[in-house]
């Protein structure tokens, strides 16, 4: 399902208001420094950027007890770079990964819509270092 902001606003637009809920909906303080990305991707590729930014901050919401994340959106020639870093308990990563199926859809899923969309997504994780996740989209070198 397409949320609505993306078509009322755009992409960047959608992220924004994104963030400003989740900070004002939580005592998570949210820096961000986000480039223009709308209409660098199909719409389809939208949605699921949209789902991998919304799920990571739900993550973070339900299990990091960060108090502060960083969320830079950068357009490059060739690719989007979504990078979303928090500073809470992080995790073993590779233990996760094992046992999915006591945590549910979330970092499978995330990796799912990364492939969906030609992009590239790691996690890099460890117990009391917080986590970041990196995401990297191929773009169309005309815009759409």
């Amino acid at each position: 399902m397409r949320p609505l902001h993306l078509d009322r606003l755009g992409l960047t637009q959608a992220i924004y208001m994104l963030l400003d809920q989740v900070e004002h909906n939580s005592t998570i303080k949210i820096t961000s420094s986000i480039n223009e990305i709308d209409n660098r991707v199909p719409k389809e590729s939208e949605v699921n950027i949209f789902r991998i930014v919304q799920e990571c901050l739900n993550n973070i919401l339900k299990h990091a007890q960060a108090k502060n994340v960083t969320v830079t959106v950068t357009l490059e020639p060739e690719y989007i770079q979504i990078i979303i870093q928090d500073d809470g308990v992080g995790f073993d990563f590779d233990q996760k990964q094992r046992l999915t199926k006591n945590y549910g859809m979330g970092l499978s899923g995330l990796s799912e819509r990364a492939k969906i969309i030609g992009g590239n997504l790691t996690i890099e994780s460890s117990p009391g270092n917080g986590t970041k996740v990196l995401l990297k989209i191929p773009v169309s070198q005309t815009k759409i």
